[in-house]
C-alpha cells in the first residue's frame, strides 16, 4: 500500500512537471507576442479602433473583419499523435518571410489551429516537444498567393 501512495505521488509529481513546462512555453508565446505589439506601437501612431465587436461562442469579444481582413487566407491544421488521437497544446508560431513571428496559436481540444494571412510566403513552426516526444520543432515552408482563400498545414498525423 506504501508502495502505491509512492507511485501516485511520483505520477503527480510528473504531471505537475508537464503542466509547468506548458506555462512556460505559453509565457514566451506571451512576451513574444508582446514584443512584437510594442515594436508594432514603436513604430506607429496609437490608434482607438472602431471595428464593431462580436462575442463568439466561447464568450470572448472579437472584432469582426473588415472587407480587407475578409480576403486573407485561412492557415489551419491538425495536430494528432501516433495513435491518430487530437492533441491540445501544441503551439505553432507563423514567421513571415524576415522570420519574425506575426502570429502564435495553440492547438484546441481537437488539436486543431487556425490563422489568417495575407498571400505572402511564410514559415509555419509546430512545437510539440512538450506534447510529444520531438528532438526539435517541425518547420514548413509555404507560399501563399491571393488566389486562395485556405490552406491546410499537415503536420504530424
Amino acid at each position: 500500500m506504501a508502495k502505491n501512495r509512492e507511485q501516485t505521488a511520483v505520477d503527480t509529481i510528473y504531471e505537475l512537471m508537464e503542466q509547468i513546462k506548458l506555462l512556460h512555453q505559453k509565457i514566451d508565446i506571451m512576451d513574444n507576442n508582446i514584443k512584437l505589439l510594442n515594436n508594432k506601437l514603436s513604430k506607429t501612431q496609437p490608434t482607438v479602433s472602431n471595428k464593431p465587436m462580436a462575442v463568439v461562442p466561447d464568450g470572448k469579444p472579437q472584432i469582426k473583419p473588415t472587407s480587407e481582413e475578409q480576403h486573407k487566407i485561412k492557415l489551419f491544421g491538425r495536430i494528432k499523435n501516433q495513435n491518430k488521437k487530437p492533441i491540445k497544446g501544441v503551439y505553432i508560431k507563423i514567421r513571415d518571410a524576415k522570420g519574425e513571428i506575426i502570429l502564435s496559436r495553440e492547438t484546441n481540444a481537437e488539436g486543431y489551429w487556425e490563422a489568417r494571412v495575407f498571400s505572402g510566403q511564410y514559415v509555419i513552426e509546430l512545437d510539440p516537444s512538450a506534447v510529444i516526444k520531438m528532438a526539435r520543432p517541425q518547420n514548413f515552408n509555404i507560399t501563399l498567393d491571393e488566389t486562395m482563400n485556405e490552406y491546410e498545414v499537415k503536420g504530424p498525423q
